[in-house]
C-alpha cells in the first residue's frame, strides 16, 4: 500500500575537477492513495514537507571532457525516515474509508548509478541526457503486526538543461522517468509476497547552484515526483484471497546541500 520514492539529487561536475562528493539534508512530503478496481478510495498516507527527513549522498566522476561536451558517471543514495498520517479502515472488517486513522512509521531508501552526456550549446547553456539503474525500498509499518515492504529495481532515462546566470549562479531543469522492474510488496502479518503489475515514476527536479569557490558548491533542489503502482496478483491465506490495490502518489522533496570537488 504505498509508493515511494524518492528522489534524487544530481550533482554536475565542474570541468576543472575529475570527481565530486555531495551531501544534502532532505525534507519530503507525501500524498499516497490506494484505489479499488472501480476507482474508489481505499486508504491514504499523508505528510507535510519536512515530516519525513533524511540525507542524500552522492559521488561523481568525470569520464571524459572535450571543448564542447563531457561525460559523467554518478552514484546517489537517499535515506529517509518519518511518520505519515494513515486514513483508511481495518483490513479484517472492510470498513469504510476514514473509519480508522493512525500513524505509520516509514523508512525509505533509494539508490542509483547513472551515466550522462552533456553538450555545451553556449558559454551559458548546456543540454544533457543519460541513463541510470536504480533500486527502491520502502518499509511501511502500520503497526507492529502489519509491516509492508515495497521493493523494485528500475531503469531511469533522463534529460536536462542547465543555464548559467552568472559566474557563480546556475539553474537547472531535470526530468527523469523510472520504469520499475520486478516490483514486489511483502506483508509480514500473513507472510505473503505480492507481485505488483507495474511501477512507473516521473520526477522533475529544479536545482539552483552557487559556486562558492573552485572546490565548493552550495545547492538547493526542489523535486516533484508522481508515482503509479499497478494492482498485484491474487494471493491466498487461510482460504481468503488478498491483493495489493492500484495506488498513486505525489511527493515533493526539498534538498539543501554542499558539493566538494577534488
Amino acid at each position: 500500500m504505498f509508493f515511494s520514492l524518492v528522489i534524487v539529487s544530481t550533482t554536475l561536475l565542474c570541468k576543472e575537477a575529475d570527481a565530486t562528493a555531495s551531501i544534502s539534508l532532505v525534507g519530503m512530503s507525501m500524498d499516497y492513495r490506494e484505489y479499488t478496481p472501480y476507482g474508489e478510495l481505499i486508504d491514504s498516507e499523508e505528510a507535510s514537507l519536512g515530516t519525513i527527513v533524511g540525507v542524500d549522498m552522492g559521488l561523481g566522476y568525470l569520464l571524459s571532457t572535450r571543448s564542447d561536451s563531457y561525460e559523467m558517471l554518478e552514484a546517489n543514495v537517499i535515506l529517509l525516515g518519518g511518520d505519515t498520517l494513515y486514513t483508511g479502515s481495518y483490513l479484517e472488517n472492510g470498513g469504510a474509508y476514514g473509519s480508522v486513522t493512525s500513524t505509520t512509521q516509514n523508512i525509505l531508501v533509494d539508490m542509483d548509478v547513472a551515466y550522462s552526456y552533456s553538450t555545451l550549446l553556449s558559454p551559458y547553456l548546456e543540454l544533457s541526457y543519460g541513463i541510470g539503474v536504480g533500486y527502491h525500498y520502502w518499509r511501511r509499518a502500520l503497526s507492529a503486526s502489519q509491516v509492508e515492504t515495497y521493493t523494485w529495481y528500475s531503469l531511469r532515462p533522463a534529460v536536462g538543461a542547465k543555464y548559467k546566470m552568472s559566474e557563480r549562479f546556475s539553474v537547472e531543469l531535470l526530468a527523469e522517468y523510472q520504469y520499475g522492474i520486478n516490483p514486489k510488496m511483502y506483508l509480514n502479518s500473513f507472510d505473503l509476497e505480492f507481485i505488483l503489475s507495474s511501477a512507473n515514476i516521473l520526477e522533475v527536479s529544479l536545482p539552483i547552484r552557487y559556486q562558492y569557490n573552485k572546490l565548493i558548491e552550495l545547492f538547493c533542489t526542489m523535486v516533484f515526483q508522481k508515482q503509479s503502482l499497478g494492482r498485484s496478483n491474487l494471493v491466498y491465506a487461510g482460504g481468503v484471497g488478498y491483493y495489493e490495490p492500484d495506488s498513486k502518489a505525489e511527493s515533493q522533496y526539498l534538498k539543501l546541500g554542499v558539493a566538494f570537488k577534488f
